[in-house]
């Protein structure tokens, strides 16, 4: 604390600061007044409100930060008021002038720099007090510079703030793309890069990779518009004795070299990362002319990860299913421009069933599907399997989209694909590691061959040979497309559940919206029972994910059913199913934390039962005094008690 001692002499020498402060405004305050930008009255509360905000900013003991936010706050408004008001008068200006004059360029006067200049000095108390240990105000301070676009102050700023924060990786890139962005220099900014790199060296600095690789293909992009700038109009004609030499030289130069390097860096730094690497590519992606780049990245995934890692297998299938793509893109636009191009009949593309790589093979050679299927020969597990599978369908699927108006000339690979579906779902039957999600891809793959029988077959296979908690998603498929009904599939699947386990109460929540669909009756008090006894114990209450028969939660199901039974007109079953809610049990309690809005649904439909009941008057008005309390409970400390 401040000795007390001294409190009064530094008040006296807080007052001579202030006020010397402020009499270093009067100039300017002057030359805004004499202009007309503002009047003496908002001169002197302008005045009243600085010198409250500079005794704030100098308090003894208790210096606040909100108090130097609110001053520059306060200050960036008058600016604004400031901007508009001489823009005002300039255009008022500019009418009084006569039609033809010339006007004279006028010089901002000393008013107009002033409030911008006492912002910026207030921002530098601001840091010098607080910013030691918030980042967070350097960041709004360069905000504010670059929306004022004061360029040098900004790059003094991230200088200072990068020695105090050099393990901030936002910084470094925020520091990088204003020296390349906007001072234009690709050099410091490399070397801002380079050096937030060896500073973050410990903690593996992705983001910062991933930047600097994205400012060499910025810059790529920047010299090819300049050059197409410098070679328009009359460049274009003229003509050098060393034309050929420098054609030559530009065919065999490469104007990705840099980024290249930075991504081999990169990958040194940051090994056996899939995304990481991917993540590369995905920007490459975003810019024009690099497709010699992208085989780079692709071409290093698969020397480098392919032998045990799904990911890399994916990615290079994806890479040549785009270069595929292109290709029968370009196809198609040859014919229709009428260009005729030589078909090589009787050349059939071999089957990929069984295919082992051949080292000596070009790797553009390589289709998608013969990198899936060496990639499900290479890495036996369900992960692989899986995505193997499911690119081939969306791949087929994708070319059978492409060629649906042109069946003569169907792509091959539509068929191979197709054997290779069946080959797979195959292996994978015969081995320890077919999953439920497997085999509901091989359900979907057999009904979009119009196999329904066979689908229903492996389903079923499946479900009863594995415990519910393992098939809950084959069951429930198998219910969408059983004929048998998905009440008596759903009826199996709870008599196979165990009742301890969360699948048991999914299965009880699809079981009771199929019936309700089906307006069947049998049992469904008793499933209601079940639900309402089983809820308590799997809090807390999750939707299910694809609520199949419409019945999501266990809210929801108590909301269709006393609906139901509101429509039979079964009152006694109706009373029966919202007393169990409201009065009996905890479930009005969990519902209401759960959804206000659709417990007030429940009391509502509620209040229709006792309200369309035939019992007489003074009975229902008993019901409906006791359902309105109870509900009054529920709702009490929450918003909709309130109201």
């Amino acid at each position: 604390p401040f000795p007390t001692k001294y409190r009064k002499r530094y008040s006296f020498i807080m007052a001579e600061e202030v006020q010397a402060a402020l009499d270093d405004m009067v100039p300017a305050l002057k030359d805004l007044q004499d202009r007309g930008v503002f009047t003496a009255d908002e001169i002197h509360q302008i005045v009243d409100r600085r010198r409250n905000s500079e005794y704030d900013i100098r308090r003894i003991n208790n210096r606040r930060k909100a108090d130097f936010l609110r001053y520059i706050k306060d200050e960036v408004n008058l600016e604004e008021l400031r901007k508009l008001r001489t823009k005002k008068i300039k255009e008022k200006e500019r009418e009084e002038r006569k039609e033809g004059e010339v006007g004279v360029a006028v010089e901002k006067s000393i008013g107009d720099r002033h409030i911008v200049h006492h912002i910026h000095n207030v921002w530098r108390k601001t840091l010098y007090k607080f910013g030691k240990s918030d980042v967070g105000l350097y960041l709004q301070y360069a905000d504010y510079c670059k929306e004022i676009q004061a360029h040098g102050a900004l790059s003094r700023i991230l200088a200072e703030a990068l020695q105090l924060f050099p393990h901030q990786e936002g910084l470094w890139i925020e520091a990088a793309s204003h020296e390349f962005f906007v001072l234009g220099s690709i050099q410091n900014a490399r070397v801002l890069m380079q050096q937030g790199i060896r500073a973050l060296a410990g903690s593996s600095p992705r983001d910062l990779w991933m930047q600097l690789f994205c400012l060499e293909l910025h810059f790529v992009e920047r010299m090819k518009a300049r050059k197409t700038i410098l070679q328009g109009g009359e460049a274009a004609n003229l003509k050098t004795e060393n034309e050929e030499d420098e054609k030559t030289d530009e065919s065999t130069m490469d104007p990705h070299k840099i980024a290249r390097l930075v991504y081999k860096n990169a990958v040194e730094s940051i090994p056996d990362n899939v995304k990481f690497r991917l993540d590369f590519w995905d920007q490459c992606r975003l810019f024009s002319e690099t497709e010699k780049l992208q085989r780079f990245i692709v071409d290093s995934i698969r020397n480098d990860l392919c032998k045990d890692n799904a990911e890399a297998w994916m990615a290079w299938a994806l890479y040549q299913w785009e270069q595929k793509r292109q290709e029968n893109a370009n196809t198609r636009n040859n014919q229709r421009d009428g260009s005729d191009e030589e078909e090589n009949e009787g050349v059939k593309e071999p089957s990929v069933k069984k295919q082992k790589m051949d080292a000596s093979k070009d790797d553009n050679s390589w289709s998608v599907l013969d990198i899936l299927r060496q990639a499900t020969e290479a890495l036996q597990t369900e992960e692989m399997y899986l995505k193997a599978v499911r690119m081939i369908t969306r791949y087929v699927a994708n070319l059978q989209e492409e060629w649906q108006n042109d069946e003569e000339n169907e792509d091959p690979d539509i068929s191979v694909g197709l054997e290779l579906l069946e080959s797979l779902f195959k292996e994978a039957g015969e081995s320890d590691f077919f999953s439920a999600e497997l085999v509901r891809e091989q359900a979907l793959f057999l009904q979009r061959l119009q196999r329904k029988d066979e689908s229903i077959e492996c389903l079923e296979k499946f479900a009863k040979s594995h415990p519910t908690k393992d098939s809950l998603k084959v069951w429930i498929h198998l219910a969408e497309i059983s004929e048998t009904g998905p009440v008596s599939v759903l009826t199996q699947a709870l008599a196979k559940a165990d009742m301890n386990h969360p699948s048991y109460y999914e299965v009880l929540l699809h079981l009771f919206g199929a019936k309700l669909q089906s307006n069947d009756d049998t049992e469904l008090m008793a499933l209601f029972q079940k639900i309402a006894l089983l809820t308590p114990g799997f809090l807390p209450i999750t939707e299910i994910e694809e609520p199949i028969f419409g019945v999501p939660h266990a809210l929801d199901a108590c909301m269709q059913f006393l609906q139901y039974l509101n429509d039979k007109a079964d009152t006694a079953h109706a009373r029966k199913v919202y007393r169990t809610v409201i009065y009996e049990s905890s479930l009005g309690k969990i519902f209401t934390d759960f959804s206000d809005d659709s417990m007030i649904t429940l009391v509502e439909q509620a209040v229709m039962t006792e309200q369309s009941s035939s019992d007489k008057r003074a009975v229902k008005r008993k019901n409906l005094v006791r359902l309105y309390e109870e509900a009054s409970k529920l709702f009490d400390g929450s918003e909709v008690g309130r109201k």
